[in-house]
């Protein structure tokens, strides 16, 4: 009966413990809660505003004397012939910006045993959807990557035109710009 009365006291000092501890959380947590938060001095007033310096005005200009001035005749515009040919303005570089909207016409060769190209001229444009269409019809997307057009379809075909300035090659060929 001794050892029972020792492991019980053993227990009622193990849970007093216990208590004590979740006592002193408990107050320690509600002390934090309970400290106000520290509060910044009041801001320096705001500096007086500098002073206004009256504008003063400043005395009407005089007028020299005019005497009449006789202009030489202006000379007239050189003629150009009717027949010239507007000069044309310089062309932008093609980039993503430049080429939407664009149709080219290249003179590619076709293999007389496509049926469906034989004896028609291609017209390929760049719409500004980002689809790449030949004549009319949608036949695979475009981006610009680089100095570069890459021409891409959903099966993974791809084919790259090269830009040189306002121009489009392929295969080292110019692709002649129909617009």
């Amino acid at each position: 009966m001794r050892k029972e009365g020792a492991a019980n006291k053993g227990m009622l000092v193990l849970v007093g413990l216990i208590l004590v501890a979740v006592v002193a959380t408990v107050v320690i947590l509600q002390r934090g809660k309970a400290e106000p938060l520290p509060v910044e001095p009041p801001a320096a007033p705001a500096p007086a505003p500098a002073p206004v310096t009256p504008i003063v005005e400043a005395p009407a200009p005089v007028e020299a004397p005019t005497a009449a001035v006789e202009e030489p005749p202006a000379a007239p515009a050189p003629e150009q012939p009717a027949e010239a040919a507007p000069a044309e303005p310089p062309k932008e570089p093609l980039n993503a910006r430049t080429l939407a909207g664009t149709k080219w016409k290249p003179d590619f060769p076709t293999d007389p045993n496509q049926g469906m190209m034989q004896g028609k001229k291609l017209e390929i444009e760049f719409a500004p959807d980002g689809t790449w269409r030949i004549n009319d019809q949608v036949r695979a997307k475009w981006a610009v990557e680089g100095k570069r057009v890459k021409i891409f379809d959903d099966k993974g075909e791809v084919h790259y035109l090269d830009i040189v300035g306002d121009k489009l090659m392929f295969g080292g060929e110019e692709i002649q710009r129909a617009n």
